[in-house]
């Protein structure tokens, strides 16, 4: 951690007027062997970062995992991870009290959001102030991982699935989509970022969108969809 590099960046964000969400990304190529976040540099890199920037408020929340998928963690189950994230969400907090931690995403490690919301009710971290649930992250990829359905369908199948399940155990002040952006260029992609915005505005849920992730003219999608959409912050 480059506290020097990571402050300018909070000093550029706050002299716009903007928080920061810092979150531990989690993606080929990124020096995180397997089973990282059981491991004591993965807790202690948290620890201090909290400790760091205890009432800092330039920081809106921490994410502490950006993608945990199976192969992150072999010879653990499921629950285990999940406890994993508990233990370090509250360790954080005996640091930073106020400190809001988003808990890792379950949509990409559970098969359904009531799996997941059932581990997390053993964890006991569902009673934890100052935590939300990172619970979907839509894409429409235009290939076989959309299960032939059209965008409109996706965005069903994702709010039937994960949003509504969440928003029902957790309530919607609790939950949120760490990240959606449009696959590819095209009407299709911009139809798929109303058509979900809309979803998040229809259950009261936050979002990320991002972009400039090696797809060309992002922000020419992204901002008018969100001019399109019904989504009033």
């Amino acid at each position: 951690m480059d506290y020097n590099a990571f402050n300018r960046v909070l000093e550029i964000f706050d002299n716009a007027g903007s928080k920061v969400l810092a979150v531990m990304q989690n993606y080929d190529g990124l020096p995180y062997p397997t089973n990282y976040m059981f491991s004591q540099n993965f807790w202690n890199s948290w620890i201090n970062f909290a400790n760091h920037y205890k009432d800092d408020s330039r920081i809106a929340a921490i994410s502490l995992y950006g993608e945990l998928g199976p192969g992150d963690y072999p010879g653990y189950t499921r629950l285990q991870a999940t406890q994993r994230f508990a233990d370090l969400t509250r360790a954080i907090h005996q640091v930073d009290p106020d400190r809001v931690v988003i808990f890792p995403i379950g949509q990409t490690y559970y098969v359904t959001a009531n799996e997941w919301i059932a581990d997390l009710q053993v964890t006991g971290i569902l009673n934890e102030p100052n935590v939300v649930f990172d619970i979907v992250h839509p894409y429409f990829f235009e290939s076989s991982y959309d299960l032939g359905m059209t965008v409109e369908q996706k965005a069903d199948w994702y709010a039937y699935w994960w949003i509504e399940p969440c928003v029902n155990a957790f309530g919607s002040s609790k939950c949120y989509s760490g990240e959606t952006f449009a696959w590819n260029n095209g009407e299709l992609q911009y139809r798929w970022l109303v058509t979900i915005i809309n979803k998040f505005d229809q259950y009261n849920v936050d979002f990320t969108l991002w972009c400039n992730l090696g797809i060309p003219r992002q922000m020419d999608q992204i901002i008018p969809a969100m001019q399109a959409a019904n989504y009033s912050p």
